[in-house]
């Protein structure tokens, strides 16, 4: 089975806010592919899914290098594979996890859609076939499950964490009026609270994610995150909330508005960063912030529109000195279908990765690189840099 994928953000929001859990729960039979071969820091740019040997439940190694300070990810000095498989578990009909619209023409395929990082550094996915939360340790053990249904709650399509609690944003189209609601529970899974979210600010208006900042403030992401809505305001005044950003050490951090089509940019405090993209398609979003001062964000290049559409999309880690010190691609190429919320960043600045597979749902540690070569060599340079003159 081969499909041509479209992975952009700009491009999937749709497809991932009308992954409903009422569509038929058709298992479909496991295919017999070849092996992968592993990522190059400049991949193929035909957009095709692979597969993986059969999965395994055993961690993979990680670098003999000492674990980095808190929010600075480790960073390779030489050229190698894009990640490092953390766990792999097996999908299929007698398996944990299953997708739906695997050999239905005209059906996309859906599966689990989001993962978070715990405090605890175990990860947390989003089952919206089976509405269930997922917890697995490092090693790919399953350690807790969420039944969401007796919570009430039906099709999250993003999931966050901070130290003391899960934001989910759940929407599903299936009620009338369409439900927009932001859930808060404890991570042995009990509902704390909900909020509904106001008329005017669905996915019709670009919702397309949320985000906490340091002080635990829940954010609205519209528009791919270039758009940031604190809840609170929506809560206070929906009729006058205002665009916001991340707070976090006394600094202000959100995307601008370049002034120029081929620019996305940012503000850190007073302190302005830009990426230039290709051909003037693609964005600038923010992933963490830490309190130190460092932050993480995920450009997305649009760098062909033919044969097909392909996206570059990479992940950079700005030091505490202000200064670009690493990036990370994504392989989107090997994605058997579209994750809108597919990276979380640790607490440590590492930064993991949902990848899934015709036969297995893997989860990777990206692997960080001073630099890395465009994708085709003809786009520009993934990189994002401080700005050579003040807004």
């Amino acid at each position: 089975m081969r499909r041509r994928l479209c992975f952009s953000a700009l491009f999937v929001v749709a497809f991932s806010a009308c992954q409903t859990s009422s569509l038929p729960s058709t298992p479909f039979p496991l295919e017999t592919t070849p092996t992968a071969q592993p990522v190059e820091p400049t991949p193929t740019i035909i957009v095709t899914p692979t597969v993986v040997p059969s999965p395994t439940f055993e961690p993979s190694p990680t670098p003999t290098t000492a674990t980095p300070p808190i929010g600075r990810p480790l960073i390779q000095e030489q050229a190698g594979d894009l990640y490092t498989i953390v766990f792999s578990i097996p999908v299929g009909q007698k398996n944990l996890i299953q997708y739906q619209g695997v050999d239905i023409p005209e059906m996309p395929i859906t599966g689990p859609n989001a993962l978070a990082l715990l405090p605890d550094e175990t990860f947390l996915i989003a089952d919206p076939i089976a509405n269930r939360l997922l917890n697995f340790d490092q090693t790919g053990k399953l350690l807790n499950q969420v039944e969401l249904s007796e919570l009430g709650i039906v099709n999250v399509s993003d999931v966050r964490a901070d130290e003391e609690k899960l934001i989910l944003l759940e929407i599903s189209l299936d009620f009338s009026p369409p439900r927009y609601r932001v859930n808060q529970l404890s991570f042995d899974g009990k509902l704390l609270a909900s909020d509904d979210i106001p008329e005017g600010f669905g996915i019709d208006k670009g919702l397309t994610g949320i985000a906490i900042d340091c002080d635990g403030s829940v954010l609205l992401e519209l528009e791919g995150g270039f758009r940031l809505v604190r809840l609170q305001d929506l809560r206070d005044n929906p009729a006058d909330a205002q665009t916001s950003g991340y707070n976090c050490g006394g600094k202000f951090y959100q995307i601008i508005e370049s002034g120029s089509p081929e620019i996305r940019a940012m503000m850190a405090g007073d302190v302005r960063y830009e990426t230039r993209l290709t051909m003037g398609s693609g964005s600038l979003a923010l992933l963490k912030v830490f309190r130190d001062g460092s932050f993480t964000v995920v450009r997305e290049d649009v760098v062909e529109f033919l044969p097909e559409i392909t996206v570059d999309q990479t992940v950079h880690y700005i030091g505490a000195d202000g200064i670009t010190q690493a990036v990370a691609r994504v392989p989107l190429a090997e994605m058997f279908y579209p994750i809108l919320r597919s990276v979380a960043v640790s607490d440590k600045g590492e930064g993991f990765l949902l990848i899934p597979r015709s036969r297995s749902l893997d989860v990777v540690r990206l692997n960080f690189y001073r630099s890395l070569n465009p994708l085709p060599p003809s786009s520009v340079v993934p990189e994002v840099t401080l700005s050579p003159t003040l807004p």
